[in-house]
This record gives structure tokens, sequence and C-alpha cells, in this order.
């Protein structure tokens, strides 16, 4: 049993026995050191081997932290106050307040985000884009552990995928790993490779972002009264949903020239010139912090509704990518004109299991670095990939990506149009509006497949070349 200091007034209850500790007050954090107890705890840890298929083993060991002294406001006047303990683990967030009805658990994988409405309000929120309100003193720490948390569980479900992958034969595993043994060095040289390409750090980058937080959060603020009657604006529009967009960008836009032009002198003496780096590379990265701070704490608290009304208002369009997706699937790297030089032993698993968290990934910017990331993970399975072989690799990953005949695709054509509408203008000018092309395209070629055409096409063509034409 794990010693804490619980609140007076409130029961706490530790469900997991060896984990550390962490009370969070208004002005501390206070750790747990009973050494002799974690000399005891890690040993039991070394004794329990998690099963490999299951998340939450993966996150065993991770800090239990309390945040004391928390209230949930039942509604927008506040007029509700309810004090609580909130309590997250490494399997879910607890919410202890004096009675039942008012208290809550949330496993992680039900958790989609998190984000500050003001200064002491954090906003938690769920798969299904319900919120919970809560008031507290650490409202950016609490936000930033659930987003930590909820990432970490994220990776520890895709390991936990992609092991399940390796291991569904166990015939073709040692198959496999003879392969990757002979071209071990060959593999070892490519990831040394990416390797050198280390990703440049720009001291002084927190201290900026908390910044830029503070002005948007800040209503006395030109900027956090801009934000706030935005907000207001937005929540109450009945503009049609892909003309709001566009909207919305435009207003960001204004938004994010005015923060640059006011306080650039005041954002350059945070941060610091890496070496090799210019005073234009300085003004493009602090563009991007101001964009994605807007993003967090501007977009996020819509986002949820207007995804709903982007969705409602191209629901054919997902109807026929699904039809079409139903006969593609199961379709081999071959039907899709991927030369066998570029064929995938693993069916591009690491790239279909990352497109798979697209739909729990609501930002735009989030949406399409995550699609630059997953293209980069072909290119490190196939470093020889030219441009036009990329696009038969998408479409192979999406439609791998839906295994099962009740999978929704994992890329919709609403994600193609929240991007194209809201995503960073820098953004989509540069690489990753390049791989947002691609996967638009690969989409669309879902979208216009003709099951007999083109499979009739592909036989004519196969016994043409057994004739030797």
């Amino acid at each position: 049993m794990i010693a804490v200091e619980p609140a007076s007034t409130r029961q706490i209850r530790i469900d997991e026995p060896f984990t550390k500790s962490i009370i969070v007050t208004d002005n501390e954090w206070k750790e747990d050191t009973n050494e002799s107890f974690w000399a005891v705890a890690e040993h039991d840890k070394r004794r329990r081997k998690p099963s490999g298929f299951d998340p939450y083993d993966h996150l065993k060991g991770e800090a239990t932290v309390i945040f004391e002294d928390c209230v949930l406001i039942k509604d927008h006047q506040r007029s509700r106050e309810i004090p609580l303990t909130l309590q997250f683990t490494s399997t879910k967030i607890i919410g202890n307040a004096k009675t039942e009805k008012h208290s809550f658990e949330l496993e992680w994988e039900l958790v989609q985000t998190a984000y500050l409405l003001s200064s002491d309000i954090v906003v938690i929120v769920d798969v299904d884009w319900n919120e919970r309100q809560f008031q507290t003193e650490q409202a950016s720490a609490l936000r930033d552990l659930i987003k930590t948390r909820v990432h970490k569980y994220m990776t520890a479900a895709n390991h936990v995928l992609y092991r399940k992958f390796l291991s569904r034969d166990s015939n073709k595993r040692k198959s496999q790993k003879k392969v990757f043994n002979r071209n071990r060095g060959r593999r070892n040289k490519s990831s040394a490779a990416g390797a050198q390409e280390k990703e440049v750090v720009w001291e002084g980058k927190e201290d900026l972002i908390n910044y830029i937080d503070s002005l948007l959060l800040d209503e006395s603020t030109d900027e956090g009264q801009y934000k706030s009657e935005l907000l207001n604006k937005l929540q109450q529009s009945r503009q049609d949903a892909l003309e709001l967009c566009q909207a919305i960008r435009e207003r960001l836009n204004h938004l994010k020239e005015y923060i640059l032009s006011t306080h650039q002198n005041e954002f350059r003496e945070f941060i610091t010139i890496p070496h090799g780096k210019s005073e234009l590379d300085l003004e493009g990265f602090i563009c991007t912090c101001i964009e994605d701070s807007i993003q967090r704490l501007l977009l996020t608290p819509i986002i949820g509704p207007l995804t709903t009304r982007v969705k409602a208002k191209t629901q054919q369009e997902l109807i026929d990518l699904k039809y079409k997706l139903f006969f593609l699937r199961g379709k081999r790297q071959k039907f899709f004109d991927i030369p066998e030089k570029n064929q995938s032993r693993r069916g591009f698993m690491k790239s279909s299991l990352e497109l798979q968290r697209l739909q729990n990934t609501p930002l735009p910017n989030e949406k399409m670095r995550l699609l630059l990331n997953c293209a980069r993970l072909m290119h490190k399975e196939k470093p020889m990939l030219a441009g036009d072989d990329i696009l038969p690799i998408t479409i192979y990953v999406i439609v791998k990506s839906c295994q099962h005949e009740n999978d929704n695709p994992v890329i919709q054509p609403s994600d193609i149009h929240l991007m194209n509408g809201l995503a960073d203008p820098d953004l989509s000018n540069g690489e990753s509006g390049y791989y947002l092309t691609v996967f638009s395209a690969a989409v669309e070629w879902i979208q216009s497949y003709d099951p007999n055409r083109i499979e009739k096409m592909q036989k004519t063509m196969e016994a043409l070349k057994n004739l030797g034409f």
C-alpha cells in the first residue's frame, strides 16, 4: 500500500499498489520519497513482465498524480461548482467527489485531448467530444499531463498492434527473422543515415509558448479579447460548414499577423538561434509557435462540433468511399501497381498504424504532421522510393488500415476538407502540404475505383503478358 497525503475531506482510492504518487496542490508538487518502499516496488516490477498485447501493461510504473482542490464546473454560468480530487493513474482518470453522482472514471483510450479555457480552467474532451471543465490553479500542468498520457497510450497501443501483426504466425515470423538477419547490415546503414538528421533544438521554446498562451488566455489583452469574441461568434454561427472553415482560417491569419507584428521583438528575446540557423529561420519558428498556440486555444473548443458539421456535409462522399473500400480490402500490393522492389514484406504496417491515429487527432495542423510522419515511415522502410512510387503505396496503406468490414476509413473526406480549410498555410506550402496532396489523390483514386473496369483491364494485361506481348 502507498502512503500518500489525501485531501482532508475526501477519500482517495489508489488502484495500483506499485506506482509512484505525486500530490499536486495549488502551490506545489509533493513527491513520494519512501525509498524502502521503492526498493520493493522496483523488485516487484522486475518480476512482473508485461504482456505484449495489452497497451496498459506498457504503461505500468507511470506515476499516479493526484490534483487536490479541483472544482468540477457543471454549466457555463458556473452556478454549480463541485469540489473534487482528480487522480491520474497509468490506466485512467478518476474523479473523486463527495457524491457518487459527480464521481467518474475515464480510461485513457477514451480521452481525446485537453485544452485551457482560461488560465485556471482546463477542459477534458473524450472521444465522443463530450467535455468536462475543471478549475484549478495548476490548469496548465493538468493539461500537459493529460496530453502526455494520451500520447503514451496511443504509442503503446500502436506497439501492441504491431506485436500482434508480427506474432500472428510463428512460422512466418521465423522466416521473416532470417530475412531480417541477412539484411541487418543494410538496414542498420539506412537507420544510421536517418539518425544523423538530428532534430534542431530551439532553446527557450517552452517559455515562448507559455508567453503566447498567456496573451491569448488573458481577456484584458487585445489578443485575449479577440479570441474570446471570435469563439462566441463561431459557437453561434450557422454558416455553411465548409465556408465557415475558410472564414475561420482568415480570422486566424489576421490574429496571427497581429500577434507577430505587435510582439515580434519580445518573442525574439525568448529564443536562442541554434547553430546553422538564420534570422529567417527564427521568424518562421516564431510563426509556428504562434500558430500552434492559436490552434490549441481557439480551435480545440470548437473543433468537435465543427468536425461533426463537416462530416454531415460530406456524408455521401464517406458512404461512397466505404463502398469502394469494401471491394479493395484484402488486395495485395501487386494489385495497386507497386513494383516488386518497392513491396514491403510487412505490408507497410508501421505506416498503417500511424495512419490509424488520424481519427483521434483533432487539430488540422496535427493531422497534417501525422500524414507527413506516415509518409516518412514509408520512405524509411523503402529508402529508394521516387516521387511517382509514393501514390500507389499510399493507396495500399489507406486500404490496409481498414481491415475489417465495419471499419470507418482512417482518412475521410471531412479530414481533407478540415486540413485544406483550417491548417496553417505555411504547412500547406511545404512538405506537409505535398503529402496532403498525395493522400487526397489516393482518396480520390479509391472513390473513382470501378471494380469491373479496372480488374478486367488487369486480367487482360496479364493475359497479353503471358502471350509474350
